[in-house]
């Protein structure tokens, strides 16, 4: 199992680098108001065929996605400056309108919602709908292993005071993250803000990050070698200056949106280098 030895490090915040891909299209030369443009008759058409597509008569997904409910976000998972989640809920209880395809609009329903869930009981939970991914807890005989972090410090830490405040506090042994997107690991100063562990425990390694093998290096590369396309990416993918409606956006779609601010970056880590690879700690 390979350590690295360098120490946490803090990205740019998403706004900064969103910035450098908008100089092309300045925003007053869009209309983000009730003026906005609505579906065309070809795009109400051809979204009202979708209706035909799929089956919508099936409720199963609603019965399935509140399964193991505990309790609800806290202020409903708003974090001023962070992420309004409440302002993503227009789309629940409502008909697909004219401009949003139904199977999208269905699929926001579906993912804008969050709490606290039990997975598997006594043993794990997951935080979902406050940020674009989900965290996980895992529950040992002598703590908690945090799988995937999310992508803000704000939301992690918004996550496991909501899991604490239901399931208690319990030391921090590990973390995993599964793989090098930003929104599975940005929220490692959330840990620290949580009170789990320190920046210098994190740095030290005592309490093991554990990684796929080449972690630090894809994510520096992705993030920063191309972090301007990437960020340019992002803003057509997750479209977050559109105004949070049924003509802008309706739903990040892994998660209701993506958290703002800065993100960080663990890389003391230790990499897992083979199949089935047992650690202990």
């Amino acid at each position: 199992m390979k350590q690295s030895t360098k120490t946490l490090f803090t990205l740019l915040p998403l706004t900064m680098v969103m910035a450098q891909a908008l100089n092309a299209a300045p925003l007053d030369s869009y209309d983000f108001t009730a003026n906005s443009k609505g579906a065309t008759s070809y795009t109400a058409k051809a979204n009202q065929e979708v209706y035909k597509q799929l089956d919508f008569n099936n409720k199963k997904a609603f019965e399935e996605v509140d399964r193991g409910f505990i309790a609800p976000l806290d202020n409903g998972g708003l974090i001023k400056g962070v992420a309004d989640v409440p302002a993503m809920q227009f789309v629940q209880g409502k008909q697909a309108p004219d401009t949003v395809n139904p199977s999208l609009w269905r699929h926001s329903q579906l993912v804008n919602r969050g709490g606290l869930y039990e997975v598997l009981p006594n043993k794990i939970y997951q935080v979902r709908g406050n940020d674009v991914s989900n965290l996980t807890i895992i529950e040992t005989d002598n703590g908690i292993i945090l799988y995937d972090i999310e992508y803000s410090p704000e939301t992690m830490k918004a996550a496991y005071e909501l899991y604490a405040k239901h399931r208690g506090n319990r030391p921090l042994k590990a973390i995993i993250i599964s793989h090098s997107h930003t929104d599975h690991y940005g929220g490692i100063e959330g840990v620290i803000k949580s009170g789990l562990a320190s920046e210098q425990v994190i740095a030290s390694g005592k309490i093991p990050v554990y990684v796929p093998q080449g972690f630090v290096e894809h994510a520096v590369g992705e993030n920063v070698l191309f972090g301007n396309i990437m960020s340019r990416r992002a803003v057509y993918q997750y479209g977050f200056l559109l105004p949070k409606s049924e003509k802008g956006i309706t739903t990040a779609a892994l998660g209701p949106l993506v958290a703002a601010g800065a993100n960080g970056l663990p890389t003391t880590v230790h990499e897992i280098t083979k199949q089935k690879q047992s650690v202990t700690n």
